[in-house]
């Protein structure tokens, strides 16, 4: 329970734009239980993809990636996307694509999402920019006004 409040509290410093303090709130998370691979995947994508460079630790990203893939059986293609951003981040591109396939032939066979949601959500999007040679960056406080503009204006 401590570590999902921690985490939730990282999730809401970066929405606000404050990379490194939500930085600090998902490692304490991991502290608290190692094992969780949300919590994992959350630093990670953090660390691979925050629009700080001061933030970023690829290498870092990837070896958190990669257990919070292997405690999920490699049936998740949240932390494989994560690993995916991770690799492009420390410019391993071919791994980055190859996995980037991967979530998306994964989200694909689900049958869940159509085409247009697979680009709405920035997967296809993502392989682009792998092919292309460039790591994603995210703008977490954009998205969040994107997806909760209301929200934001009350909270100010």
């Amino acid at each position: 329970m401590v570590s999902k409040l921690l985490a939730s509290k990282g999730q809401v410093l970066s929405r606000m734009g404050k990379y490194a303090e939500s930085a600090v709130e998902l490692e304490k998370a991991i502290e608290v239980t190692e094992d969780d691979a949300e919590s994992l995947n959350n630093l990670a994508w953090l660390l691979a993809v925050a629009p700080d460079e001061s933030v970023c630790d690829g290498k870092r990203a990837v070896g958190l990636a990669e257990k919070a893939c292997e405690l999920s059986n490699w049936n998740n293609p949240a932390p494989i996307d994560t690993l995916a951003a991770a690799h492009a981040e420390v410019g391993e591109f071919e791994l980055a694509i190859k996995y980037q396939k991967r979530v998306l032939e994964m989200l694909r066979a689900q049958g869940n999402l159509t085409e247009v949601q697979l680009q709405e959500m920035g997967f296809a999007e993502r392989l682009s920019l792998f092919e292309s040679g460039k790591p994603f960056r995210e703008d977490f406080v954009k998205e969040y006004q994107t997806e909760h503009p209301r929200k934001m204006e009350n909270d100010s």
